[in-house]
């Protein structure tokens, strides 16, 4: 038998989680900046000065006087509070974005202490669901989300029906079966409406959604993310024609049912 303390891991999913509020910023910031010198290759102009944006080899600052952050302001929740929302050296209001990040990641990995059999199996949770939070995140942000995430929950999730001993063909045909209905219902749309109605990085998120969960899960996460959407679309005041971000409510309605068929 194996065990782990649930208040170290609860420490170590806010630490997941502040992780999570500072790369997804970063993250939309350096594809930001490949998208702009992208775009001045093809129109011939000169690239943008100055360093690149790093993802991963610097130290968190301040986005507004750039002042590198101690570990004492890093602390997740904690330092929130203690520095009342403002940073430490410019006293300008930190975004309550970081600790509802660090929040909502606490609640969504704490159940998967209880659950997870083995360390191998918790670890392949914990990296795929800490992915869907940052996802859903960005493409709530920024209207896009990452290929790279797609594939560390494809990751993942293989590792996790392996550990379930779950027919992964079946699984990958479920995927497949929702990646090119998707498409399909995109397609038509475009025809006939001469609109995008729903974004391919969505469908590629439908797919592995119901690679990790299976075929049953097609209808329940459309239809739930569906509905949510237009909740949300509804308190927003959202027109016919406003862009709403899909993947935020795939990823919460695929959480939605995973968890409650792990507490069922």
């Amino acid at each position: 038998m194996w065990s782990i303390e649930p208040l170290l891991y609860a420490l170590v999913s806010l630490c997941i989680g502040s992780a999570i509020g500072s790369l997804s910023w970063r993250w939309q910031q350096h594809a930001k900046r490949q998208w702009h010198q992208e775009a001045r290759q093809i129109l011939a102009l000169a690239p943008l000065n100055g360093p690149s944006f790093a993802l991963w080899h610097s130290r968190s600052y301040c986005p507004h006087c750039h002042h590198s952050l101690n570990a004492t302001a890093l602390i997740p929740l904690l330092s929130y509070a203690w520095l009342k929302g403002r940073c430490h050296h410019c006293h300008t209001p930190i975004s309550l974005r970081y600790p509802i990040i660090e929040g909502l990641t606490l609640s969504c990995l704490l159940p998967l202490h209880g659950y997870a059999q083995n360390p191998l199996e918790l670890v392949a949770l914990t990296l795929l669901v800490s992915t869907l939070i940052c996802a859903a995140i960005i493409d709530f942000e920024s209207y896009w989300l990452p290929d790279s995430a797609h594939l560390v929950v494809f990751s993942c999730a293989t590792i996790w029906l392996q550990s379930q001993q779950l027919d992964l063909y079946n699984h990958l045909f479920a995927g497949l079966v929702s990646l090119f209905l998707l498409l399909v219902l995109r397609g038509v749309y475009q025809f006939f409406r001469n609109m995008e109605a729903i974004g391919i990085g969505d469908a590629k998120l439908l797919a592995v959604l119901v690679y990790w969960q299976g075929p049953d899960a097609l209808i329940e996460i459309l239809l739930a993310a569906s509905f949510l959407g237009l909740i949300f679309a509804l308190i927003q005041r959202k027109t016919y024609s406003s862009a709403i971000p899909f993947g935020p409510f795939l990823i919460a309605a695929s959480l939605l049912f995973f968890y409650l068929e792990i507490a069922l």
